[in-house]
């Protein structure tokens, strides 16, 4: 029965941990999910955020260069015609107040050029309405002499240099413009009219307050927003020179939008790259510890609830079935073992005396005298009494040891753990005090309990040889009791 018991804990207790395990397990990987998946969420928050700033800058700035381009485009059928100076001088007055009407509208402007191809025109054709930094106002600035596109500086007139060359709208690389002094980015075009060259235009946003706006975002603690090109190289301004890989950077610059991941140092980085123009990227870089300090955070939360629950459940559960197992090993009217269990642990000790494991070992039998007389003369809710006032006496004197009531009026007790003379010493102690009930019997009847002792001998085959000369000890003090008690008849 105790082996069963230990098996059926065992097999409880691995339930328990499995179910737990699995538990935490499933819990884990939807918190990891979760917080994976909102940690995405927040970061392109944020990016978008940094982002959407220079997107708007961006998107209405090409709303306006084809404004100006289709408003150009619209006041002239043939380039030829500006080689009328009437014509061009109209003409020029035109889209300049055009230009104007457009800066005036969007204050994000700092800088508006249209140079007419000088092919067609003049060497000044055109014009430059630029931001004023000493009256922080828009401007008209007086163009440069420049006799042919193909002949432009390359530094001072870069924008200009670039969109000849490419023949195609596009977003420069951040220069600082030779009029204003600025830091710019220029979004140029150039003007065609029925396949010939009209003029090329350039409208510039301030890069400085774009960098700052971006600068600005809070991204967890340590995360920030940089701009980058496509090199991965930093084109922000502020004081952190920072970069990503030239590898990560070429992957994000085939992408409209891009997530990975790098080591800097001994810290891995989390990666959000957006593609802003072809030469501009905006990206986000975030150590993963911040990331995931929530998610481990709730994890930790997670798994040491469920290891406090799996603690309670196994301690419940355990306890519960120790119980069980107590209410079936247990005698229920005296509370001391059962014969079932009794008979359990008597095949344990014959294991162990056969395999001669066992070397130390004393049981004493114990009877209570007069129990069928009792339930005869008085019913067997007296003999009940009587017995459990046998079992508290035995318990009490035999404290710390195992007691088995293994028959109505028989008990044994075993010490195991207890040197034999010891035990022997505590067995005189009981009979002597049963001695006393029974020559005391005549004049106040209780519970004399008689008792009969033994230890394990070299001699000994099994267990039975040591009942057996404790059970006949206990009849040589069961036949004091009665030659005490003269007046009773024994064979009740």
């Amino acid at each position: 029965m105790r082996n069963f018991q230990q098996k059926i804990m065992l097999i409880l207790v691995i339930a328990i941990l499995f179910a737990s395990l699995m538990t935490g397990f499933v819990y884990t990987y939807v918190v990891n999910n979760i917080t994976e998946s909102d940690s995405k969420q927040i970061l392109r928050m944020r990016e978008s955020e940094a982002s959407r700033d220079f997107t708007e800058k961006i998107d209405q700035s090409v709303v306006d260069a084809n404004m100006i381009d289709e408003d150009a485009k619209n006041r002239v059928s043939n380039v030829e015609q500006l080689k009328n100076k009437a014509f061009r001088d109209h003409f020029l007055k035109e889209v300049r107040n055009f230009g104007w009407n457009i800066v005036n509208h969007d204050e994000r402007i700092v800088g508006l050029s249209f140079r007419v191809n000088p092919e067609y025109s003049t060497s000044r054709s055109g014009y430059f309405i630029s931001l004023n930094n000493q009256t922080t106002r828009m401007e008209d600035f007086e163009l440069e002499v420049d006799h042919s596109f193909a002949k432009y500086d390359r530094v001072d007139h870069k924008p200009f240099y670039e969109v000849y060359k490419k023949k195609k709208a596009f977003w420069t690389d951040p220069f600082i413009d030779p009029d204003n002094h600025m830091n710019v980015i220029a979004y140029t075009k150039p003007v065609y009219v029925k396949g010939k060259l009209l003029g090329i235009m350039a409208l510039e946003l301030d890069f400085d307050e774009i960098c700052n706006n971006a600068n600005s975002v809070q991204v967890y603690k340590t995360g920030k927003v940089i701009l980058v090109n496509k090199k991965g190289k930093l084109i922000s301004i502020g004081e952190d020179k920072d970069s990503i890989p030239a590898d990560l950077a070429k992957r994000m610059s085939s992408h409209e939008y891009y997530r990975s991941t790098y080591v800097k140092g001994h810290m891995k980085q989390i990666f959000y790259g957006e593609k802003l123009t072809d030469n501009i990227y905006m990206a986000l870089v975030v150590p993963e510890f911040e990331i995931n300090a929530d998610r481990d955070k709730s994890i930790f939360t997670i798994l040491s609830v469920t290891v406090l629950l799996s603690a309670i459940l196994v301690f419940l559960c355990t306890n519960i079935i120790h119980r069980i197992f107590t209410l079936a090993n247990t005698d229920s009217l005296t509370k001391v073992y059962n014969k079932l269990y009794y008979k359990e642990k008597v095949t344990e000790l014959d294991e162990a005396i056969i395999d001669h494991k066992l070397h130390s070992l004393a049981i004493a039998v114990l009877d209570l005298n007069r129990l069928k007389a009792t339930n005869d003369e008085k019913g067997h809710e007296a003999g009940d009494q009587m017995i459990k006032e046998a079992a508290s006496s035995i318990q009490s004197f035999f404290k710390g040891f195992d007691i088995y009531r293994i028959g109505g009026d028989e008990f044994v007790v075993i010490f195991e753990k207890c040197i034999p003379l010891a035990a022997q010493r505590k067995v005189e102690l009981y009979q002597k005090m049963m001695e006393s009930r029974a020559a005391e019997y005549r004049f106040k009847e209780s519970a004399v309990v008689s008792c009969g002792f033994a230890s394990l001998e070299i001699t000994d085959t099994d267990y039975n040889d040591l009942f057996n000369r404790a059970d006949r000890q206990m009849y040589k003090e069961k036949a004091k009791f009665y030659a005490l008690n003269p007046q009773i008849d024994r064979r009740r």
